[in-house]
C-alpha cells in the first residue's frame, strides 16, 4: 500500500494480489482515502475467506457423497431387508 498526497487530502493507491487455483488475480486501486481503502481491503479479505470456506465445504461434501455412494453399492435396493418394496396390502391386492 502506497500513500500519496493529492493537494490537502491524502489518498492511497494499492494492489491486492489473490492467489487462486489457476493463477493470480490482481486488483489495483488508487485515489482512495485511507478509511475507504482499509474498508475495501477488509471486504476483499472477507470475500477471499468466504470463497476458501465455500470450496473447503464443497470438497468435504463431495467426499461425504462418495462415501455414501460407496456404502450404498452393496445394498439390495428392492426394499427393506430384501423384501419387495410394495406394502403387504398391495401385495395381497396383486395376488388376489
Amino acid at each position: 500500500m502506497v500513500a500519496e498526497t493529492d493537494g490537502d487530502a491524502e489518498t492511497v493507491a494499492f494492489v491486492v494480489k489473490v492467489r487462486v487455483a489457476d493463477g493470480d488475480i490482481e486488483y489495483g486501486f488508487e485515489g482512495l482515502d485511507r478509511d475507504t481503502a482499509l474498508d475495501l481491503i477488509t471486504a476483499i479479505m472477507a470475500r477471499v475467506e468466504l470463497e476458501r470456506q465455500y470450496n473447503e465445504g464443497r470438497s468435504k461434501l463431495g467426499e461425504a457423497l462418495k462415501q455414501l455412494i460407496k456404502r450404498g453399492e452393496g445394498n439390495d435396493h428392492s426394499g427393506q431387508n430384501g423384501k419387495d418394496a410394495r406394502s403387504d396390502s398391495q401385495l395381497r391386492k396383486d395376488d388376489g
